[in-house]
């Protein structure tokens, strides 16, 4: 692990905006677009710019479209019941592409859908079926993820000017410059930003007209960081859809007669120094014989598999891998635990949604990782915890009492929205029937910890983190513009 100050890389942020600008006056568009690209990951996944934004990036997007794409000639006609949807990702069960074309489908509208790049297509197996199945209201666009910067933009603004849709729905990448650039040519369009990153930086704000929000923090760390005008920020609660069909693929071991215990997720969301979460688990396993724990782990599990072999838990706490099966995993349990010290937000709400109860221990500065800020609740859990010992009582309530598990999994459940109403939301919406979000909400949000934490989270070595930027932000298609002065633009973020 090294050292990243966060005021430092805010300042090498902005000197590498001026090599930005340095290579849009030499007319290197796609060099300027590519780092742009580049510095908008590094900034989403470090977390150094305080406001969650850039309006100065932004701007310099806007400024090089036009350069890339010749202006439409005229205002292009709208028809009031199409709208076109710009998707980033279209990953079949997570983010919020089923949840927005189910219900603007419901509404009768039809759909010129995009897809910004055609790697993953697997992935989005389901959501091509749907699309598929209302084949009468929808266009598909996929575009071709060797597509330069002006090929995309150029394809995406004719496609979208042709189709002439009065609104735009936008489930972005926080750093895809060519969807941000291209709703920048029109104007007339109403564009709506679906903010599903709220915790982090993100493109996009320079062509938002509304944004649509999950939750109360989303709302307030736009309006007070990012600087949206609060009578544009709508929250729309969403609800989790999860895959049913799946047919259930058994667990290592018999599990009847066992009070079943579940969590997963990447494996550096149960990592701190202390392994808290696991001796939190170990505990537990040690004090209740009739309680046994699985665990659905996405990476490198080797210090959990450590952990279980030194506490001698092999037959008590059970991997059981990346789960395509989740709902029915689900099925199988008795409570979900939340994992410490980072949260899981789409793990939480299929906790909900299968009515199981839920344990969780959270670190107060990590506010938007809280249980109750995930839900929307308004208010602290009843088995939420700020301690260890608190999360072990809490834990214990649940382990013994069977009619508790029911009771508090239909209260958890009773908080999430449904397919109805968050049709009927959006629809008020659209129709401009909804009132913007609160305005009175405040959040106390230590930017240091959040920053801190996302750094903690990448875990690399200064070796390792300088090659996981050259093949995550794409460096080796930029170094031949200017190799000399790229290398040193990013390197010396990590010096």
């Amino acid at each position: 692990m090294f050292a990243l100050d966060r005021e430092k890389m805010a300042r090498d942020h902005n000197r590498e905006m001026k090599f930005v600008k340095g290579q849009i006056a030499r007319k290197n568009y796609e060099g300027a677009l590519r780092l742009i690209e580049a510095q908008a990951k590094h900034a989403y996944r470090l977390h150094y710019l305080d406001r969650f934004s850039d309006d100065k990036m932004e701007d310099m997007i806007l400024e090089i479209a036009p350069l890339l794409c010749a202006p439409l000639q005229e205002t292009p006609s709208v028809n009031k019941k199409r709208i076109v949807f710009v998707d980033s990702f279209a990953f079949d069960y997570r983010g919020y592409t089923q949840q927005y074309l189910y219900a603007l489908w419901d509404l009768g509208y039809e759909i010129l859908f995009i897809r910004t790049h055609n790697s993953s297509m697997p992935l989005s197996e389901q959501i091509l079926k749907d699309i598929e199945a209302h084949s009468g209201q929808t266009k598909l666009l996929v575009l071709e993820s060797h597509f330069s910067y002006s090929e995309k933009i150029r394809t995406m603004v004719q496609t979208i000017k042709e189709f002439a849709p009065s609104k735009a729905f936008m489930h972005l990448s926080p750093w895809d410059v060519a969807a941000v650039a291209t709703m920048s040519f029109f104007p007339q369009i109403e564009k709506y930003q679906i903010d599903f990153t709220d915790h982090a930086f993100w493109l996009g704000k320079a062509v938002t007209d509304k944004l649509l929000v999950f939750r109360d923090w989303g709302a307030y760390i736009s309006a007070q960081y990012r600087g949206i005008d609060k009578s544009r920020i709508y929250k729309h609660r969403t609800y989790p859809i999860i895959n049913q069909s799946v047919a259930f693929e058994g667990f290592p071991l018999d599990l009847t007669g066992y009070v079943v215990g579940f969590s997963g997720g990447s494996v550096y969301k149960i990592k701190d120094a202390d392994n808290t979460f696991l001796n939190m688990i170990a505990s537990l396993l040690k004090q209740y014989e009739n309680f046994i724990f699985l665990f659905a782990q996405i990476g490198d599990d080797s210090f959990i598999r450590d952990f279980i072999k030194a506490n001698g838990l092999e037959k008590r706490f059970l991997l059981i891998g990346n789960r395509k099966d989740i709902y029915q995993v689900y099925q199988h349990i008795d409570i979900y635990f939340s994992t410490y010290p980072y949260g899981g937000g789409n793990m939480i709400l299929y906790a909900a949604a299968t009515q199981k109860p839920m344990v969780t221990l959270t670190q107060e500065k990590l506010v938007h990782t809280h249980t109750h800020n995930v839900l929307d609740s308004g208010e602290k859990l009843p088995y939420e915890s700020w301690n260890v010992p608190g999360f072990l009582e809490a834990a214990s309530k649940l382990i013994t009492n069977k009619e508790l598990r029911a009771s508090y999994g239909q209260f958890i459940f009773s908080l999430i929205t449904t397919r109805q109403s968050f049709t009927e939301e959006l629809k008020d919406i659209l129709e401009g029937n909804a009132r913007p979000a609160a305005d009175d909400l405040t959040f106390d949000i230590d930017l240091q910890y959040l920053h801190d934490t996302h750094v903690v989270f990448e875990d690399f070595d200064k070796k390792a983190y300088y090659k996981h930027l050259r093949s995550m932000y794409g460096l080796k298609g930029l170094i031949r513009h200017n190799p000399t002065k790229l290398l040193m633009a990013f390197y010396y973020s990590f010096a």
